[in-house]
C-alpha cells in the first residue's frame, strides 16, 4: 500500500536516527520505506506485508501525522506567576522548551501593563504543544501552593502597631518616663508577609551611647536583586516615618524565611535559660529584643541609651523602632 504523508511529518515518522521508523517496523511487522524524492509537499510511503500489518502501520503513521501537525495556542496565566514560569535570566522558560520541544514566548510586561493576566503564545506539534502545557501548568501548581503558604503566614501575624489614623491614646508611662518620641512613627499591618531591607541614605541617626563613646557602624547590605527599569514587584509597606520615608518588603520565598526566623527565635528567646542576659550593651550592637507590641523576638540594632534607661532600638527587618532595658535584650544566635 502507498500512503501520501505530509514532507514536514516526515521528521516525526523517522524519528532521531531513524528510531521511530524502526520502532514501527518491529510493533506491526510491515516493511515501510519512504520515497528519495524532495519534490512537493508531500511524500509517498510504501507499506508492505501481510494485511493485518500494512492496516496496522497505516493507522501508526496517521496518528504520527495528526500528531506532528504544527498547531499554535494561547495560555492565559496569572500575571504574578510568570515569573515562577519564566524563571531567573529565562532558565525555566528555556527548560520548558528544550523539554517538550515547543516554542514557548511570554508576552512582554509592557505591552502586558497591569493587566492581571499575561498571555502565553505555545507552537510546535500537537505532542510538544501539549507537554510544554503539563509543564506550565505544574509551574501554576507550585504557584498556588507558595501563595497558600503565603497567606497562611500572614494569617499567624500580629498587628505589630494601631495603624496611623487610628492610633489610640498612649497610656501614661510610669515613673515619670518620657514619652515617646514622633519619630517612632508607627507601622500599618495587613495581610502582609514580607521581607524588609533598609534604605541605606536614609537610616535614623545613631546617638552615640556617651560622650566620648565612638559609635561603631554595623551595616546589613540588601540582597542583589538586579530589578529591570520597567519590572513590577509585589511589595508591602512594612512601616512609615512620612510620605518620603518608609520601608517596604518584597512578597515573596525570603517573606517565608523571615517568618520562619521570627517563629524559631520565639521558640528559643521565649524558653527558660535558653539564651543568657547581654553583660554589656553599646550603640551599633546588633542583638535579639522583644517587641512591646507583641512580645515576639526580633532582630534589632541599638541605637544608644534613653534618658528613662532603656535601649533605643531599631528592628531592621521591618524599619520601625521601640525600646527596651538591657535586661530584656539577648545576643543574637
Amino acid at each position: 500500500m502507498e500512503v501520501q504523508v505530509p514532507r514536514a511529518a516526515m521528521r516525526s515518522i523517522i524519528g532521531r536516527k531513524g528510531a521511530t521508523i524502526k520502532k514501527l517496523r518491529q510493533e506491526t511487522g510491515a516493511h515501510i520505506e519512504g520515497e528519495r524524492e524532495e519534490e512537493g509537499e508531500e511524500t509517498a510511503l510504501l507499506i508492505s506485508g501481510a494485511p493485518a500489518q500494512v492496516c496496522r502501520a497505516k493507522a501508526a503513521i496517521h496518528q504520527i501525522v495528526a500528531e506532528s501537525t504544527p498547531v499554535s495556542e494561547q495560555l492565559c496565566v496569572p500575571q504574578r506567576a510568570v515569573g515562577r514560569i519564566i524563571g531567573r535570566g529565562g532558565e525555566t522558560v528555556r527548560g520548558i522548551c528544550r523539554s517538550s520541544g515547543a516554542k514557548v514566548l511570554c508576552e512582554r510586561e509592557a505591552e502586558a501593563g497591569l493587566a492581571p493576566v499575561r498571555v502565553i503564545q505555545l507552537s510546535g506539534t500537537q505532542k510538544e504543544v501539549a507537554a510544554a502545557k503539563k509543564l506550565i501548568m505544574e509551574k501554576l501548581m507550585e504557584e498556588d501552593a507558595f501563595r497558600k503558604e503565603l497567606a497562611q503566614s500572614a494569617a499567624a501575624r500580629c498587628q505589630r502597631k494601631q495603624p496611623l489614623g487610628s492610633r489610640r491614646e498612649m497610656e501614661p508611662l510610669p515613673d515619670g518616663a518620657p514619652e515617646p518620641r514622633e519619630e517612632d512613627g508607627g507601622s500599618s499591618w495587613g495581610e502582609g508577609s514580607f521581607l524588609g531591607w533598609e534604605d541605606e541614605s536614609e537610616e535614623p541617626e545613631e546617638p552615640p551611647a556617651g560622650p566620648e563613646a565612638a559609635v561603631p557602624k554595623f551595616e546589613v547590605p540588601s540582597p542583589d536583586f538586579s530589578f529591570q527599569a520597567d519590572e513590577h514587584l509585589e511589595v508591602y509597606i512594612s512601616a512609615t516615618e512620612n510620605p518620603h520615608h518608609f520601608w517596604v518588603q518584597i512578597v515573596g520565598h525570603r517573606s517565608l524565611q523571615l517568618d520562619k526566623l521570627t517563629a524559631e527565635m520565639g521558640q528559643y528567646y521565649q524558653g527558660s535559660g535558653r539564651a543568657a542576659e547581654l553583660p554589656t550593651v553599646q550603640a551599633g550592637d546588633i542583638v535579639a529584643a522583644p517587641y512591646a507590641a507583641d512580645s515576639e523576638w526580633y532582630r534589632a540594632r541599638v541605637l544608644g541609651q534613653l534618658e528613662n534607661g532603656n535601649f533605643d532600638l531599631y528592628y531592621v527587618d521591618f524599619g520601625d523602632n521601640g525600646e527596651a532595658p538591657r535586661e530584656a535584650l539577648r545576643a543574637l544566635r
